[in-house]
């Protein structure tokens, strides 16, 4: 028997940290393997070589392909490589050509990098379309290719700008999107503001003022309302300001959203179908309060419920409101390399309907940072019943597990403590319920 599989074209477009850098040496500015990176964001010398001049004008740095390392940014947290996303996609198609990665300069505009996609995918598809017709199990009676854009986080905006302002509808039959802030993120405000100070000293001082002089960064921002005061109120560009943000940034960056929305609805129904899958579960800001200068954050808006979503997008902003949201217990950076969300995509680019996601799923609940050889806690939410869970710290570097404990009941929550030998990045899990452990990135120092 012959699996199914498409005949379209398709882009995998990773999110914000999730493509390789290098600079006009050919040398890894960012991507580089677990070990070195905590070196270099220890040293921040990683910071300083990503960080843009006023202007943003050309340094050189390209990207230059996917990130093959677990990666991670202060605030931000971590991101994991595509790898098993990219297998599955390329054993879904009619011939694993059909597959293009499409890396990009993520601390660069949402708009820059679309026009780029342009240019990669529509080159891409042509190609395809030249490639297939010579393949034996292609169907000269089926519908012509199309492309197919599967994409994690930020890569979602690239994918709606390139359909909806650049126009090319026409040739795109779906996008898949995996936990893409279509209405923004509160952690990018996090990373741009004072206040809310970590336990990271310097180092979450230069993260900020690296992050500063991305545009990308604030194409992330809210675009709901989130400031709390009498009322909940949208993010202008006068309260980025008074938190420490770049006001031209973020007048640019609010100007490209609106070109976005306006483009959405005057397209109606003609909109290009959005497939998106969205993280709950975990606990995630959504709100900030602004008070002489500083801000702090909160996970909810106008009420006590917390809505939660995947730590880093609201369950409520990760889709636009056109479309039906399918729902994954998982955190921001894992959401493209668990299985269930592979079999989504798989079942989503063949057309067959998957059953639905099983179980009871967890919330992970990380502190900022740790120290080494020092216990911290992990932290297990629920919607309901207990919170048991087996909780595991693994090397990001080796993939060696040095540490395991299951929740127990401490203060009126469920916790695990755990202990890291030396500093470095650290993978922490979460397994309990019917899911994939819940996995985040974690900074030992």
């Amino acid at each position: 028997m012959v699996d199914a599989r498409t005949a379209d074209a398709l882009v995998l477009v990773p999110g914000i940290m999730g493509s390789e850098l290098r600079d006009a040496h050919n040398r890894v500015v960012w991507g580089m393997k677990p070990g070195v990176l905590f070196r270099q964001l220890a040293s921040r010398d990683v910071l300083k070589r990503l960080q843009l001049k006023p202007g943003a004008p050309d340094d050189g740095i390209r990207p230059s392909g996917l990130i093959a390392f677990p990666s991670y940014l202060p605030i931000l947290d971590g991101i994991e490589p595509y790898t098993e996303m990219t297998e599955a996609l390329r054993s879904t198609t009619l011939h694993p050509d059909a597959v293009l990665e499409f890396p990009y300069d993520w601390r660069r505009s949402v708009a820059s990098n679309a026009t780029l996609l342009e240019a990669a995918a529509i080159a891409h598809l042509e190609g395809w379309k030249r490639r297939v017709r010579d393949l034996p199990d292609y169907d000269p009676r089926g519908d012509e290719p199309k492309l197919t854009l599967v994409c994690h986080s930020m890569g979602g905006l690239l994918a709606r700008y390139f359909n909806e302002v650049l126009g090319h509808r026409d040739i795109t039959r779906r996008v898949i999107s995996l936990g893409t802030p279509y209405a923004g993120s509160m952690k990018a405000v996090r990373i741009l503001a004072r206040g809310d100070i970590l336990p990271l000293g310097l180092l979450a001082a230069s993260v900020r003022d690296a992050a500063r002089t991305f545009p990308g960064v604030y194409d992330l921002l809210p675009r709901y309302p989130c400031v709390q005061g009498q009322a909940l109120a949208p993010l202008t560009a006068q309260v980025a300001a008074e938190v420490g943000a770049d006001p031209v940034l973020f007048e640019s960056a609010a100007a490209d959203h609106r070109t976005v929305i306006d483009a959405a609805r005057s397209a109606g129904a003609g909109a290009c179908p959005i497939r998106a899958v969205v993280g709950v579960t975990q606990p995630t800001l959504v709100s900030m309060r602004v008070a002489g200068g500083e801000a702090t954050f909160d996970e909810r808006l106008d009420s006590d419920v917390r809505r939660g979503g995947d730590g880093t997008v609201g369950r409520d902003h990760a889709f636009p409101s056109a479309s039906t949201p399918s729902y994954l217990p998982q955190k921001h950076g894992k959401l493209a390399a668990t299985p269930e969300s592979v079999t989504f995509v798989q079942s989503v680019l063949t057309e067959i309907v998957p059953g639905a996601f099983q179980g009871d799923g967890i919330g992970l609940r990380l502190p900022d940072a740790a120290s080494a050889q020092t216990t911290f806690e992990v932290e297990i939410e629920v919607d309901k019943g207990p919170a048991m869970a087996m909780c595991r710290l693994v090397d990001a570097g080796t993939g060696h597990q040095v540490d395991q404990q299951a929740t127990a009941r401490r203060d009126g929550r469920w916790k695990a403590s755990l202990s890291a030998p030396h500093p470095g990045l650290y993978r922490v899990s979460a397994a309990g319920g019917g899911f994939s452990p819940v996995e985040d990135i974690l900074l030992v120092q």
